[in-house]
C-alpha cells in the first residue's frame, strides 16, 4: 500500500488491535545476529532467523504509481488494510 510503515510501528499496531501492548526491547543488529544464530544452530524456537533479520535491514519502499497505473487500484492504508484482515 502507500503507508511507509517502520517494523516496530507494524508490531504495535498488531498488538493494539490485540488489546495488547507490546514490549519491545531494543540491542544491536549484531548481538540479534549472535543470539538467533545460537539458537537456529540449537534448534530452538527463534522468533525471526538470521536471514529475516538481514531484510528487516533493506529498505523495502517502492513507487506504486506503476502498479496503480497497470491494475487500476488505488492499496489501502496499512492500519485499515490490518483492521479488515485481522477482523
Amino acid at each position: 500500500g502507500p503507508d511507509r510503515v517502520t517494523t516496530k510501528r507494524v508490531l504495535e499496531l498488531m498488538a493494539q488491535h490485540q488489546g495488547k501492548t507490546l514490549r519491545a526491547v531494543s540491542f544491536p543488529l549484531s548481538l540479534a545476529m549472535l543470539i538467533f544464530g545460537i539458537g537456529e544452530k540449537l534448534k530452538l524456537p527463534v522468533p525471526v532467523t538470521r536471514g529475516q533479520l538481514q531484510m528487516l535491514q533493506e529498505n523495502n519502499i517502492c513507487d506504486i504509481g506503476p502498479m496503480r497505473e497497470t491494475f487500476g487500484i488505488e492499496p489501502r492504508g496499512f492500519e485499515n488494510g490490518l483492521r479488515e484482515t485481522l477482523a
